[in-house]
Formats: structure tokens, C-alpha cells, sequence
């Protein structure tokens, strides 16, 4: 019988009419595929994934191909974003196999979960000189029967090289290197990072070619190069991330209709892009626009976050003021329907005669760019056009909302992709956090209100018992799966950000109690771990050893436990961050822990502390200029003993004497 009709993942009740027996992943599951003597076969996606409906249309809905897996198999369907440690952990054990992963990811294991073979998509017949799926399950059914020695013994080769990775601890000769160069004032990793990224750089079309043909916006990249480029006063690199950002904001990869950023771009051009939306790609991309408005003060940032935000509430939001995690790619079973247009659909709705600059600026032909059909997409501003087309800017700006509102109007007839409901703890704090440095940015109370009330809703719903833990998702009014410490640790820099927005004690206090929480359930052996270290339902207690497109747990962590330090004065909370950079650092010092290395330029700059008699003080106009102004190393600390109308600022354990000056409070921030 198939299984999922009792779970709420939205993409595990994708599957739950399949003819494949799925089970959850479960100990139950595994007791029974140990009891019956079969292996296992697991397929893990998410509810967005494009090819994941494809191989279930293929595959997975044939009558032929589930008695295969249902006879042969015990069949397990995992939701990635759910179950992020078991996706990890399958991803990486094809990785060792020197297969490229992707989603779908399909492993076949033992009966006790340790994998031997897998790949992502299958095909239903042979194709470009893959087998087909049936042909594949059959030739380990034949192992499995026939060769079993040998699946066993892959099985064991596997977990003993996933066991090896399983932590990231350097021999003490290295750590000590590591140290040496964490403490140092040279930014030699700052250094290699922009080396690295400069040698991918598009000079064409902005971005990085990091792949052979799809193009990621990159935004956790893209906000530490800004940081080092702002630092360094490197106009050169300011240039770059600029010039990429407006390609991204400007091309197919946004939504000019209805706001909000695409995954990823299928080509160089930022035309096409993969058109799911991922709630944590719109959260980093209002960071990185908050950041550009804050250093540039161009309204364009400002105007483009307005638009994101408005999608996410629009399109993104449930009743209780949370996020839900995505958008699918498709609508009645196509690819990007709900996002793109025919010519003459367009002409109808916007006479070319008469919106002569729309099809000009949007590159609008009867050949299209996207399989015949148009995806909107511009190579600039509408500023510069209308200087170099001789046009009145307002005018302009005017006309072209309207057309875009008129598309709208149309667009909400049409059906909707799928929303995947699923409330993400980790990706709701980054959201949360995005919203309360905006509305800081943005002088917008609205907004760090709205953060508030997310994050109300997350203490609330997500309370997994009284010590302090918590759950991963919610789904209609039910919350399951432990917690994760990219979870925990996002939540604490979340409150973090709100404390700074509100001045409110609790959400400083329940940073606090993040980093106290990790340390009693997922610290051991000095060594943090991505999962609880009394979680039954797991086959190897790991780490994430690098940023993917969103921060990992322990990059996350080390800014939380850095930030705690300068508000508290821990040094124990100092000294663990550290030394998790220490056991990192040959990641750090390249591309692969953006996040951390951010984290690791804030400190070596010196974390500046800006202490206040009370949470009035900073909201008074001589000092807006402080919320005003590019400070990703700011920490803000309210002090009873701090004398009225004057503010402190502390860098490098230094304080420099109490002011209400604002030119000597730059000068001390040097702003």
C-alpha cells in the first residue's frame, strides 16, 4: 500500500495515488525492508522540482514499472527540503561514487539505509546511451539476488569515505596555520575568494560561469563581494557586482510582472530562466538590493525590494504571516506556462502600435526566446532607456507600470503553478531577518512589524517541547522533524535582527538560548553536528561543509556566536566560533563558505558596537544617518548606564568616548 496519504508534504502527497508502494522514511520502514530481505530504493525531490513530475509522469504512474519496485523494493519518497540531512547524506554517497548529483535523486540502499548504487533522473526507455528505468531496476534486482557479496561490499566502501567526511577537523599543525590566519589583519581569503570569482566573471552579461550552461544570481557571493569591494574601496569589483545585479534584476530570471527571483537562468544571457521560486532566493536577493541601496542610495534597490516584498506577501504568505517555501515551475503540466506569452496574446492586450517602447525594452519578437513563447526580459533600466530614447522619465515609468499591471491583470487568470505550503523554519528566519534589516534600511516600521509577527507565529507553532526545541516545518497546523542547526542558528541571527530593529529584550535573550540550546544537544567531541545528537531516524551524525544557495548551519552559527559574543562578552562563544573557522578553514580560504568568510571579515575588521541609553535614542533624526548607512559588522547594545542623548561606539575592544556629535559618530564608524 502506498504510504503518503497519511503525510502533509506537499510533495509527498504528489506521489500519494502513485501505484509504487511509497513509504516515509521511518526506523519502521527500515525494520520492514530488513524483515523482508529487500533492498531499498529512494527517491528524493521537492514539491517545485521540474524533473522530478517528469520521471512520476514516466515512471513512477506506470502500472509496469511499480510492480518492479513494489516486488523488488521496499520504495521510500523523501522531501528534500523536509529531510535536508537525508538528502545530504544520499547526495554525497553518489558524489563518492563520482556520479554528478541533482534532484530527482534516486539511491538504492540495504535494507538498513547504507546506500551502494544511484543517479538522479532515469529515463522511461533508453536515451542519449542511458538505459532505461526498468532495464536499471532490473540489473540490481539481479545484483541483489546474484551478487550479493558485492552490493554489500560497495555498500560498506561508501559509508566507510561518508564517515571520513562526516567532520571537517584539521590535524593540529593545520589548525594552528588556521588560527594564525584567522587572527591575522590580511584578508588573504577575501583575496583568493575575489581571485576566484574574477576568473569565472561574465564581462558580458555580469554573473559567474560557474556552470556549463545555467547561470545561479549567486547572491550569498554576491553580498560578500560587495562587502569586500565597499571595504577596499575595489571600484572595479563594485562595477562588477552592480553591472550582475542589474543584469539579474533587469533579465528573464526576475518576474517583471509579478515580482519576485526565479532558482536559477538556463542560459548566459539571464533570459530563460527555471522558473520555480524559492522563498529562500527572494530573502537573499532583498539583502543584497538592501545592501547596493544603502552604499549606491539608488531608488532602484529600494523600488525592486518593494516589488519582491509584495510577491512574498502576495504570493508566498499564509494566513498566520509566515512563508511558504516555493513556486513550481509548471502549470497544467508545462514548463514556465503561467510566466510566459504568446505574441499575439500580448498584441491583443498591448496593441504593439501603441506600446511601442514595451516591446522594444522587453526585446519582444513574433520569434520569442523561449520554445516560440516570450519570457519578459530587458538589458536595462527603465531609467537609461528613457535617456537614451529621449523619453520623460516619470512619463515613462508611468506607462510602463501600467502595461505591467494590464499583464498582471490577465496573468491572475490564468492557473497558478503549484504553491509548495510548507512553513520552513530555516528559511523563514532568513526572511525574517531580510525584513527586519529592510525595514531598518528603509525607515519602514511596516516592515520589521511583519517580521515580528512571523516571528511570533514561529514561537508559537514550531515549540517542540519546553527545553527549547523545535520543529523543521509546519504544514496545516501540523509541525514535524527535528530541527536542524542551519534552523536553530538562523532563527538566533533572526531574533538578532529584530533586537536591533525593536530594542526588545526577548529577541536578544532568544539569541541566547539558540546558542545555548546548540551546545547542549548538538555539540560533542568539540564538534558541532548539522542534526541532533540523540535523533534516532539518521544513519551518520555529519556536517555541512559548504554554503549551497542558502547559508549552512554552521556558517549561520558562527555569525550567531560572534554577534552573542560582542553583545555578552562570552570569549567562550568568541572561542568557538573560531575555532569552527579553524576546523573549516581550507573551505573558507576559497568559494565554498561564503557565509563564513563573511562572518570571518566582519570579526578581523572589528565588530562595531553601538551602545544607547534606550531604544529612542537611535530612532532620533541627527542619528538616522547610522540605519541609513552600509554597517554589516554593526552590533547595537542598550545600556541603562549610558548617559541620556549620547551614543558609544566600540571597535576592537575600544570605546571612544561617549558623543551626540553625528560627524565624530562617522568618523568612529568610519562611515
Amino acid at each position: 500500500m502506498n504510504e503518503l496519504n497519511q503525510e502533509k508534504s506537499p510533495y509527498l502527497q504528489q506521489h500519494k495515488n502513485n501505484p509504487v508502494h511509497w513509504h516515509a522514511w521511518s526506523e519502521r520502514t527500515l525494520e520492514k525492508a530488513k524483515r523482508n530481505d529487500l533492498p531499498l530504493f529512494i527517491s528524493i525531490g521537492y514539491a517545485t522540482c521540474h524533473w522530478c513530475h517528469v520521471m512520476e509522469r514516466e515512471s513512477f504512474e506506470d502500472e509496469t514499472t511499480a510492480r518492479l519496485l513494489n516486488e523488488h523494493f521496499i520504495p521510500i519518497k523523501i522531501d528534500r527540503e523536509e529531510r535536508p540531512d537525508m538528502d545530504g547524506y544520499y547526495m554525497k554517497s553518489l558524489q563518492i561514487q563520482g556520479i554528478n548529483g541533482g534532484w530527482p535523486l534516486n539511491a538504492f540502499a540495504l535494507p538498513d539505509g547504507s546506500p551502494f548504487w544511484g543517479g538522479t533522473y532515469f529515463p522511461p526507455t533508453q536515451k542519449m546511451g542511458m538505459p532505461s528505468f526498468k532495464e536499471i531496476l532490473n540489473l540490481v534486482v539481479n545484483s541483489w539476488q546474484h551478487k550479493r557479496a558485492k552490493v554489500i561490499e560497495q555498500a560498506r566502501l561508501i559509508a566507510k569515505e561518508l564517515a571520513k567526511t562526516a567532520t571537517s577537523k584539521q590535524s593540529g599543525e593545520n589548525l594552528a596555520d588556521a588560527l594564525f590566519n584567522i587572527k591575522s589583519e590580511y584578508f588573504l581569503e577575501d583575496k583568493n575568494f575575489k581571485d576566484v570569482h574574477l576568473k569565472y566573471y561574465d564581462e558580458k552579461q555580469g554573473g559567474f560561469k560557474f556552470q556549463k550552461q545555467n547561470k545561479f544570481a549567486n547572491f550569498l557571493n554576491l553580498i560578500h563581494l560587495l562587502k569586500i569591494a565597499h571595504h577596499e574601496g575595489d571600484e572595479s569589483l563594485m562595477n562588477k557586482v552592480v553591472f550582475t545585479t542589474m543584469r539579474i534584476s533587469h533579465g528573464g530570471i526576475y518576474d517583471h510582472v509579478g515580482g519576485g527571483i526565479a532558482r536559477y537562468s538556463t542560459d548566459y544571457e539571464w533570459k530563460v530562466p527555471h522558473f520555480e521560486k524559492m522563498l529562500y532566493d527572494n530573502a537573499l536577493y532583498l539583502i543584497l538590493l538592501k545592501d547596493l541601496f544603502l552604499i549606491t542610495k539608488e531608488p532602484f534597490y529600494q523600488e525592486r525590494a518593494y516589488h519582491v516584498v509584495s510577491y512574498l506577501e502576495r504570493d508566498l504568505t499564509n494566513e498566520g504571516g509566515v512563508f511558504y517555501s516555493a513556486e513550481d515551475a509548471d502549470s497544467e503540466g508545462v514548463e514556465g506556462k503561467f510566466y510566459s506569452w504568446e505574441y499575439d496574446e500580448l498584441k491583443e492586450v498591448l496593441p504593439e502600435e501603441k506600446h511601442a517602447d514595451f516591446y522594444r525594452f522587453y526585446e519582444i519578437t513574433k520569434r520569442g526566446n523561449f520554445e516560440g513563447k516570450i519570457v519578459l526580459h530587458a538589458r536595462q533600466s527603465w531609467q537609461s532607456y528613457a535617456r537614451a530614447n529621449g523619453r520623460d522619465y516619470e512619463k515613462f515609468k508611468q506607462a510602463m507600470t501600467a502595461s505591467l499591471h494590464c499583464l498582471m491583470l490577465v496573468r491572475q487568470k490564468r492557473v497558478r503553478p503549484t504553491t509548495d505550503t510548507k512553513v520552513i523554519l530555516a528559511w523563514n528566519a532568513l526572511t525574517i531577518a531580510a525584513y527586519a534589516a529592510l525595514g531598518r534600511a528603509f525607515g519602514d516600521a511596516r516592515l520589521i512589524k511583519r517580521a515580528e509577527v512571523a516571528m511570533e507565529f514561529i514561537l508559537t507553532h514550531f515549540k517542540r517541547n519546553e527545553q527549547g526545541a523545535f520543529y523543521r516545518r509546519w504544514i496545516d497546523g501540523e509541525a514535524k522533524h527535528w530541527a536542524y542547526l542551519e534552523d536553530y542558528a538562523l532563527l538566533g541571527l533572526a531574533s538578532l535582527e529584530l533586537y536591533e530593529s525593536t530594542f526588545k529584550e526577548k529577541y536578544l535573550t532568544l539569541g541566547y538560548e539558540m546558542v545555548n540550546y546548540l551546545l547542549r544537544f548538538f555539540y560533542q567531541d568539540k564538534t558541532f553536528y548539522r542534526n541532533q545528537i540523540d535523533q534516532r531516524d539518521i544513519l551518520l551524525l555529519d556536517q555541512e561543509s559548504y554554503d549551497g544557495v542558502e547559508p549552512s548551519g554552521h556558517s549561520s552559527l558562527v555569525l550567531l556566536l560572534l554577534k552573542c559574543f560582542y553583545y555578552s562578552k562570552n570569549r567562550k562563544w568568541e572561542d568557538l566560533a573560531l575555532s569552527i573557522i579553524g576546523d573549516f578553514y581550507p573551505k573558507v580560504d576559497n568559494i565554498s563558505l561564503p557565509f563564513m568568510l563573511s562572518a570571518l571579515h566582519d570579526y578581523k575588521r572589528g565588530f562595531k558596537q553601538i551602545v544607547a541609553p534606550n531604544e529612542k535614542t537611535l530612532s532620533k533624526k541627527k542619528f538616522a544617518f547610522i540605519n541609513q548607512s552600509y554597517l554589516p559588522e554593526r552590533v547595537s547594545l542598550f545600556s541603562k548606564t549610558a548617559n541620556e542623548g549620547e551614543l558609544t561606539i566600540c571597535r576592537k575592544n575600544q570605546c571612544f568616548l561617549p558623543t551626540s556629535t553625528p560627524d565624530e559618530l562617522r568618523k568612529y564608524l568610519e562611515i
